[in-house]
């Protein structure tokens, strides 16, 4: 797997997020770790990054928790899957809950993989290989 410019990781989980983007450079699956607490400042983030090929670069990744304040995760893929982007990022869930209804939401949107806190490197790099 090509190591990844960019990822953006929103998460209002303040340890969560040092875990994973330890975790992410411990694995050195990408360069630069970018952070939002909630789904609203993500999509401000991506809206600043995603619009033009002239802007600054778009993550290849973005891992997305459910359960967050201002703006959950589904709220988030509502509201990325109908904004038009120069590029669009790959999403991959990244949550506590194994409820089976949020897995199915969550395909439902065609998420690029699901998983559960903690993860693994290895799960990491096979959903990005097979997607």
């Amino acid at each position: 797997m090509e190591k990844l410019n960019s990822v953006l990781l929103i998460d209002d989980d303040k340890v969560s997020n040092e875990v994973t983007q330890a975790l992410l450079a411990l694995a050195d699956i990408t360069q630069h770790v970018e952070v939002a607490v909630n789904g609203r400042e993500g999509l401000d983030i991506l809206s600043q990054k995603c619009v033009s090929i002239a802007s600054d670069p778009c993550p290849d990744l973005i891992m997305l928790d459910i359960n967050m304040p201002v703006m959950n995760g589904f709220e988030f893929l509502e509201q990325f899957t109908q904004t038009h982007f120069a590029s669009k990022p790959k999403v991959v869930m990244y949550t506590s809950s194994s409820a089976p209804g949020d897995l199915e939401r969550a395909r439902q949107f065609n998420v690029a993989g699901y998983l559960t806190k903690p993860f693994d490197a290895q799960q990491l790099r096979a959903i990005l290989a097979g997607s």
